[in-house]
């Protein structure tokens, strides 16, 4: 990319598109919450197993979609890093936003593969009916699933608003930005103190 390339509607056009990706992951996790929520035992196995199947697959398109997010926000940051001035206040202080948006993003892809994690072992006691106690062990991996996607779905909520916020005036106000930034920390030594 030449200096001669207007490389600001480039740098806003990737914003935009991260927010409305992040906001279809939201949405598709979302879409995974009534199967995981759902009982699990091997009673139903069948069903449930066809239910876990849908969620993983709504989760994969999740994740697929936030690894998509951060790149954008990746490629935003080096065309920043190339070009941003010190007149250029609104693409700066954009960068503090989805430096931080990022840091979430990567949270919610671990989250995401920690609940797909924890549905493939549901999946796999299923096959395992004689085993003792196997359908309080199925609900307790359940359980931790929906723990897991709680967070991932918190998490978007928390990525699309830095990244709202990251897009100033037009979203949230440009004080926001730095708000969001420090409630992003605040949450995430709330999230280490808690070991989750």
């Amino acid at each position: 990319m030449a200096d001669s390339i207007a490389w600001k509607p480039f740098f806003w056009d990737r914003v935009v598109r991260a927010e409305n990706i992040t906001l279809y992951a939201k949405r598709v996790i979302a879409a995974a919450s009534p199967e995981i929520r759902s009982p699990m035992s091997t009673a139903d196995a069948e069903m449930v197993f066809r239910g876990i199947t849908s969620a993983e697959a709504h989760l994969a398109d999740a994740s697929s979609a936030i690894g998509l997010a951060m790149s954008l926000m990746g490629t935003v940051d080096l065309v920043g890093v190339r070009y941003t001035r010190s007149s250029d206040r609104a693409e700066l202080r954009a960068q503090v936003c989805l430096r931080a948006a990022r840091a979430r993003g990567e949270e919610v892809h671990e989250a995401i593969g920690r609940c797909r994690g924890h549905l493939g072992t549901a999946a796999l006691l299923l096959s395992c009916p004689d085993l003792p106690e196997v359908d309080d062990l199925i609900d307790a991996e359940r359980v931790t699933a929906v723990r897991e996607l709680e967070v991932a779905l918190q998490g978007t909520v928390d990525v699309g608003g830095l990244i709202s916020a990251a897009r100033g005036p037009t979203a949230r106000g440009p004080a926001s930005c730095y708000g969001g930034v420090r409630h992003f920390h605040h949450r995430r030594r709330l999230r280490l103190r808690s070991g989750r």
